[in-house]
């Protein structure tokens, strides 16, 4: 099931509202994307988490048929600005060199900043088996602010064991930031949405 199609102007706007709000405080936000029993998504309200962290609890109950997944944002510019200002605090660094800076850091390593990190992927499994969501998780980052990116679960690859294998590596705080490991990729269709 693709969610490109299936994205509103409304889920649109917010995405990129919350991007923003990110660019301004250096904060994760995001809110959870709901379904209903025609498939039409909508936004809910907006969480406001930490630095590297959100937690969509609070407003775990605003949607009112299903939870397709959620949007959140990664402050990687926030974080690679905190990096150069410790390090090199002497150093006048733009703001400019500092988004490209990040953008081919992740690059070099392999993945985009508009990607969930593994945590990301193995909590949204978790929650799938669990009932609780239908299997989205959609990122962007204050790096490439017009562009977001959207994995959703395929059901005819996920299986028992990668449910149970989830479990356990959601239980690692040291796996949890990685990027997508190998095993995970394979189970989820990505697609990228432009906001421009």
């Amino acid at each position: 099931m693709t969610i490109k199609n299936r994205v509103t102007p409304e889920l649109k706007s917010r995405f990129y509202q919350d991007i923003q709000k990110t660019i301004q405080n250096g904060n994760e936000h995001g809110f959870l994307i709901c379904s209903d029993n025609q498939g039409n998504l909508s936004p809910s309200k907006t969480a406001i988490g930490e630095k590297d962290h959100i937690n969509f609890i609070d407003i775990s109950t605003q949607c009112p048929f299903k939870i397709q997944g959620d949007f959140h944002t990664h402050a990687s510019v926030s974080d690679m600005r905190s990096f150069v200002k410790e390090k090199l605090p002497e150093e006048k660094v733009s703001e400019d060199a500092i988004r490209d800076m990040t953008i081919k850091l992740y690059k070099e390593n392999g993945i985009t900043t508009t990607g969930p990190s593994h945590g990301d992927l193995l909590g949204l499994l978790v929650l799938k088996n669990n009932g609780k969501v239908l299997g989205t998780v959609c990122m962007s980052s204050d790096a490439e602010p017009n562009s977001v990116e959207c994995w959703t679960a395929r059901d005819d690859a996920i299986y028992n064991d990668h449910y149970k294998r989830a479990g356990v590596e959601l239980k690692s705080d040291k796996l949890l930031r990685n990027p997508p490991h190998d095993w995970i990729k394979p189970l989820f269709n990505k697609e990228i949405i432009s906001l421009k």
